[in-house]
């Protein structure tokens, strides 16, 4: 299945020269010249605001055109947020890890915290199950350490690699996941709200309608606490 002429024209115009890159070893979908001169991403410190607002926009740019769709649910190679064997496999995960969590980091938690990581953990896969909000492309692992971004020597503003998970799930879990890990702790304390709203604005814009703000805010909150049993590798 050629997916690069699946992207074409969703994502990126028709009459750009789209390629297959790899990036140190990560995917990337683009044009030669969207990774001409651009630095790697220091996670660890953390990116400007004006960097995350930029990544705000370019995520709603992602989910917006097929925003809701619901024929993404046919596309095999779309990874489904919808699978139940998924969902269980994060919740036996979850529940593998908490006693060793729990025998680290337990004396530093209060007694309703730890019964609520439990609670959390038994009925993780159910509670997964319950999304029924809309979904669009997701890139899935939408953080710094897989974004570069462009200098005034070059580049395109903003490159996002790492393709692999790509899927078909809640677009407002990758906000999630850049909101919370995007930014130092004091930043994103500062900013939270105005990064939601940025991404919750740029999607109206962009023609998603019927996604009102307050349903975005429990969205996130929700997310925020899904991605406490993030099913991730590195």
């Amino acid at each position: 299945m050629d997916v690069l002429q699946q992207v074409r024209g969703y994502i990126y115009p028709n009459e750009v020269e789209l390629h297959q890159i790899t990036i140190d070893g990560r995917i990337a979908l683009g044009a030669d010249s969207d990774f001409d001169g651009i630095p790697n991403v220091d996670e660890l410190a953390g990116c400007s605001l004006d960097d995350a607002l930029l990544a705000m926009d370019e995520l709603a740019a992602l989910h917006a055109p097929r925003w809701d769709d619901r024929t993404l649910a046919n596309i095999e190679w779309l990874g489904q947020y919808d699978d139940p064997q998924s969902h269980q496999m994060i919740q036996s995960m979850y529940q593998g890890l908490w006693p060793r969590f729990v025998a680290q980091y337990g004396s530093a938690l209060a007694a309703s915290a730890l019964r609520l990581g439990e609670e959390y953990g038994a009925s993780l896969s159910g509670w997964r199950r319950s999304w029924t909000g809309p979904c669009c492309v997701t890139h899935g692992d939408y953080r710094l350490d897989n974004m570069m971004f462009g200098t005034e020597e070059g580049g395109y503003p903003l490159a996002t690699v790492d393709w692999q998970t790509v899927g078909h799930g809640p677009g407002i879990l990758d906000a999630a996941y850049f909101i919370g890990n995007g930014l130092r702790a004091p930043d994103r304390r500062a900013h939270e709200m105005e990064l939601l709203n940025r991404y919750h604005d740029a999607l109206v814009a962009r023609g998603v309608s019927g996604y009102e703000w307050k349903l975005c805010l429990a969205d996130y909150a929700g997310s925020s606490l899904r991605l406490c049993a993030q099913d991730d590798d590195d």
